[in-house]
């Protein structure tokens, strides 16, 4: 079975150099585990990775050479190994060892560890060629376990007189305690009249009488294991020598056929009785399945960039945790611990595959997430209307724009008799603003701004700027027949014909306010079907198409009752003007009743200023108008241009 065995350079030069003369001696042995090329042993001087001396037991001469009985047991042996490499070593006189021969083999012989085979023994013979008839010496190690037919073959050469003492037989022999006294037999008495004992099936082991080994039987293995947690028994089905089904415990023991962990294990069957000898046969504890499971598998991400979202990690086993995005540019990932952050990136959809890698009891194992991702730029301008509105939906807009933040709209059209084409700059009042009245998950917005950042608060004019005319003509103020102001502000003219806040007139619409009128409420086609010639129906269609509508509460009798509970009421609107209190967040001339139903929006409680100029000339200010009546008296609406709202 060895593949290759060739003399070294080393030993070339040694036999070449003891053929002018001295005493060639071959004094060692030894193994060792690993290989190397054919083509590169006869340069070797050492073996690969060296385990183990070996013993040499005899020597004889053969024609051409010199036949070697080498031998090694388990004694010492504390992991076990394979021989694949079995050494020579010579030297000439008193001269350094050399390796002369080398063996090698790729499948080579298994060693247990003395534990798992205390008796085992390894014989090898070892041929080396030498045409020399030089003075050759070989130690023999007298140590060495005598065989049974070592033993009759010293004792039937008559050539070779000797001598066997009990203490050469058995000085290494363990003694038993666990047997009866008649099953011993007494082979020594030692220094204080005891006799040493050794049991008969020991002493019939030692002198391999009447005994059969087991070193070659057929061992079939039971069922196969897989890890449990619990401790696993690898059972042997039958052990079979020369056709006959050995009985356990009569006939053999088994040691190390248990375990726990996955992995390979080594079980050792051991003659007993008449049998004797051991073999050793590999056996497996196979990992189990593994898993791997998450707190959901569909996860939805909605907010500004960088918006995250946790998702725990559970596995069975140790196994390491690997996470991995499809598309790291919509949901990025990252894995602390056993717990994975889903960060937000850009809107899309994306697969988590969350892999536990296979660990000490179990396999690999995989499940994945589908992420959604819905993404907001966190520059207001940067998103359409419909995103603006899908984030309102989902009450998440303050957490991604702040109040005071700036878009962009085109108002273009006619906005009663005045023609208006302007980009001008809406921005935020407020998120949720006294949503428990007004209604919950909505941006209020202010207009008008000049410039994305830094730009002039404005109020649109008109051509009659200043000039409250009665003769019904559709210019910025309030009420086009008269100056008063009946009916408040759900019953005023420019809540329907100049903001198109509402689609529906008030009553006696075309005449002058009269005590009484009422207004009415805005329907759910308001700004998708504005009325025509309002700043509803100048306003982007894909702004129109996000509009809500606002419950307002507002004075809506006015005609200078004063401050009666019962005048304020609500309105539904889509472009309402702003109340007193909402501006300052204190009231001087309005209702005092309306502040109970009303909040100051935190735009203008952030100490943003109140002044208004004008959109045609900034450099001017302007007049700008609520929708709080004044309450003393039946003329006019509240309208401020420098500190405070003037009651006019």
């Amino acid at each position: 079975m060895w593949n290759d065995a060739v003399v070294t350079n080393a030993g070339k030069e040694l036999l070449a150099q003891w053929l002018g003369g001295g005493e060639f001696v071959i004094d060692s042995a030894a193994t060792g585990q690993g290989t190397v090329a054919a083509s590169l042993l006869m340069g070797q001087t050492e073996l690969v990775s060296q385990k183990q001396n070996m013993s040499i037991v005899k020597a004889e001469n053969i024609g051409g050479g010199r036949r070697l009985q080498l031998q090694l047991t388990s004694e010492g042996v504390t992991n076990a190994y394979t021989i694949n490499q079995i050494g020579i070593w010579a030297r000439l006189g008193n001269g350094a060892a050399k390796m002369i021969a080398i063996f090698q083999d790729s499948t080579g012989i298994s060693v247990p560890t003395f534990e798992q085979m205390p008796d085992y023994v390894f014989t090898f013979y070892a041929t080396i060629q030498i045409s020399n008839n030089g003075e050759l010496v070989v130690n023999v190690d007298k140590s060495a376990i005598v065989t049974r037919a070592d033993f009759e073959d010293h004792t039937s050469n008559k050539e070779n007189p000797h001598k066997v003492t009990q203490k050469q037989l058995f000085d290494d022999l363990t003694e038993a305690t666990a047997l009866a006294a008649a099953d011993f037999i007494p082979i020594e008495v030692v220094a204080d009249g005891t006799a040493k004992k050794i049991s008969k099936e020991n002493l019939h082991k030692a002198l391999g009488l009447n005994t059969t080994s087991i070193t070659g039987a057929t061992v079939t293995l039971g069922a196969s294991q897989t890890y449990s947690g619990s401790v696993k028994t690898q059972a042997v089905s039958s052990v079979v020598v020369g056709g006959k089904t050995l009985t356990a415990g009569t006939d053999y023991i088994v040691s190390g056929n248990t375990g726990t962990n996955a992995g390979n294990y080594t079980l050792i069957i051991t003659g007993i009785g008449a049998y004797v000898g051991s073999i050793a046969k590999s056996w497996t504890i196979a990992k189990a399945a593994g898993s791997v499971s998450v707190g959901t598998s569909t996860v939805s991400v909605i907010g500004a960039v960088g918006k995250t979202t946790t998702v725990s990690v559970s596995r069975s086993g140790n196994g390491t945790i690997i996470a991995a995005s499809s598309a790291p540019e919509v949901a990025d990932v990252t894995l602390s611990g056993s717990t994975l952050t889903i960060k937000g990136m850009s809107s899309g959809s994306a697969v988590i595959t969350v892999t536990v890698a296979a660990g000490t009891n179990h396999q690999a194992a995989t499940c994945r997430i589908s992420v959604s991702a819905t993404i907001f730029p966190s520059v207001l301008n940067d998103n359409s209307w419909e995103q603006i509105r899908y984030a309102s939906d989902n009450g998440i807009a303050a957490s991604i724009w702040s109040v005071g933040a700036t878009k962009k709209v085109k108002v273009q059209g006619n906005v009663g008799a005045q023609a208006i084409d302007a980009e001008l700059w809406v921005y935020i009042l407020g998120f949720n603003h006294n949503a428990a009245r007004e209604g919950n998950n909505k941006i209020h917005f202010g207009t008008f701004k000049t410039a994305q950042s830094g730009g002039t608060d404005v109020g649109l004019i008109d051509n009659e700027y200043g000039k409250y005319y009665t003769d019904g003509r559709k210019c910025f103020n309030l009420n086009h027949w008269n100056p008063y102001n009946y009916g408040g502000w759900k019953a005023c003219d420019a809540r329907y014909d100049i903001l198109g806040s509402t689609d529906t007139p008030p009553q006696n619409y075309g005449a002058s306010r009269q005590t009484g009128d009422v207004g009415y409420d805005a329907s759910a086609t308001c700004a998708t079907n504005p009325v025509a010639n309002t700043l509803m129906a100048a306003l982007p269609a894909d702004l129109r198409a996000v509009m809500k509508p606002i419950t307002k509460y507002t004075d809506n009798i006015g005609g200078g009752t004063g401050n009666v509970a019962s005048n304020v009421t609500t309105s539904v609107d889509y472009l309402p003007l702003l109340a007193e209190y909402e501006i300052f967040g204190s009231r001087t001339y309005a209702n005092s009743t309306e502040q109970n139903y009303q909040a100051q929006y935190a735009y203008f409680a952030n100490g943003n200023p109140k002044l208004k100029y004008r959109h045609l000339d900034v450099s001017q200010t302007a007049f700008w108008w609520s929708r709080s009546p004044f309450c003393i008296s039946n003329r006019r609406f509240l309208r401020r241009r420098f500190e405070r709202f003037r009651g006019q």
